[in-house]
């Protein structure tokens, strides 16, 4: 914990514990802010007086820097961003906006939080906006699926924070069903792009056993700390990621700038409440990233492609960066992944650009479901492409994998196959 207690003074804690299988945590290992929104569940963590004091003063101002945060080190160069306070608040103070719950409605639920807590989904979801309304996160090392099994059948766990590697896990775990699923109310899905068959299975699995959980997607950056945007019950559409949290402003603009209609494909810029300070010591790529219209409004140039619908459901597409020219044709790994993933048998799927002098090309990473043919699903698949896709994206090679290499937050880890890539094209 020296790393929080060194760069962080953001977290209002005061349990963390769901059950009594959960450990208590009786000594602060965060600083604790945002007095007047604290209502910890617990009464064991006491504050002095003269810590009381001393937080007070030294928390006054919620602009400050408060939080450092690892950015993009999954694709590109790794990057600190600095959070302040306010920033860090903003998702939590509409958590009852996005679980549509009346007052009080969230006291005494629990929110799973096995997301590391250096990662903004995991700190600012899983960690303080359940706290903030009186409810509790029930932390976890890692995703155990048993363990949240257990406490869901027990009545101990009602919200879910997923990623979509974690959300396949428990779908294929036996013990995901009956009982366990009736007291689950919303699974929040991000930090990697989900396929759509993931959705329609999902609902299946809780309408079979009487659940109204829906998955919801949201989209969100480290430099906005979390989610920004986000499907609710209410008002979901699968394939986007939602609408905007109020108080945020997404458009999309093309290479110059301009704002683009309804459906136009362009890069998504953000203005919110949740916008990074900057980043550390890189006051270039600040400048890059952040910007002050004419009108004074901060925005942020995201480096995602997406469009917005006529009803206002943003759409993410890609990366910009991961744009990759064949033959001078724009190719995008995840209209490739996005297409093989609509088959049942796909867990995962990685499209990796492969540099050549004579020929680039795409070589594509498949994880299967246990029990499939590979030689059928890979002939089949290669067919569904070639009806699909114009010759330029078809992958040159297709690779199936026991299981993809991932990185600690489980994401795919593209870098490790793309070297895997290149040493099969040296072959």
């Amino acid at each position: 914990y020296n790393f929080y207690r060194d760069h962080v003074k953001c977290c209002p804690i005061r349990t963390i514990s769901a059950a009594d299988d959960f450990p208590r945590i009786v000594t602060p290992f965060y600083d604790l802010i945002y007095r007047r929104q604290l209502r910890g569940t617990s009464p064991e963590l006491r504050v002095t007086h003269l810590e009381r004091k001393e937080l007070e003063e030294v928390n006054r101002d919620a602009f400050k820097p408060s939080i450092y945060l690892e950015s993009g080190g999954t694709t590109g160069r790794s990057k600190i961003v600095v959070i302040n306070d306010s920033a860090a608040g903003y998702p939590a103070i509409y958590a009852r906006y996005i679980l549509e719950v009346a007052p009080g409605g969230v006291a005494g639920h629990a929110m799973l939080g096995a997301l590391p807590m250096f990662h903004g989904y995991g700190l600012s979801m899983g960690v303080n906006a359940p706290l903030v309304w009186n409810a509790t996160s029930a932390l976890m090392i890692s995703y155990d699926i048993k363990r949240i099994c257990r406490l869901a059948r027990r009545d101990r766990l009602h919200y879910l924070l997923v990623i979509p590697y974690a959300a396949r896990k428990l779908l294929s775990y036996r013990g995901f069903k009956g009982r366990a699923l009736r007291c689950l109310s919303h699974a929040f899905i991000g930090a990697d792009k989900p396929p759509l068959p993931l959705f329609q299975e999902w609902e299946t699995r809780m309408r079979e056993y009487g659940s109204d959980c829906a998955l919801l997607e949201g989209y969100g950056l480290t430099e906005t700390v979390n989610v920004i945007c986000v499907n609710r019950k209410s008002e979901k559409r699968y394939g986007s990621v939602g609408k905007p949290l109020p108080g945020t402003y997404i458009r999309v603009v093309d290479r110059t700038g301009h704002p683009l209609p309804a459906g136009a494909e362009g890069e998504i810029q953000i203005s919110s409440p949740a916008l990074m300070i900057g980043y550390l010591d890189d006051e270039k790529t600040t400048r890059e990233a952040l910007f002050i219209d004419e009108e004074g409004r901060k925005w942020l140039r995201t480096g995602d492609l997406g469009w917005i619908d006529q009803d206002g459901y943003v759409y993410f597409k890609d990366r910009l960066k991961n744009l990759f020219k064949i033959a001078g044709h724009n190719v995008f790994p995840d209209d490739i992944e996005h297409l093989v993933s609509e088959d049942s048998r796909v867990v995962a799927a990685a499209a990796i650009p492969v540099p050549d002098d004579r020929h680039p090309y795409i070589h594509l990473y498949l994880e299967l479901k246990p029990g499939v043919d590979p030689n059928l699903v890979k002939s089949e698949l290669q067919q569904k492409m070639a009806d699909n896709l114009i010759k330029y994206e078809i992958p040159q090679r297709i690779e199936i994998l026991e299981a993809l290499p991932r990185t600690p937050l489980k994401k795919i880890d593209r870098r490790v196959l793309a070297q895997r890539a290149e040493q099969s094209r040296k072959r």
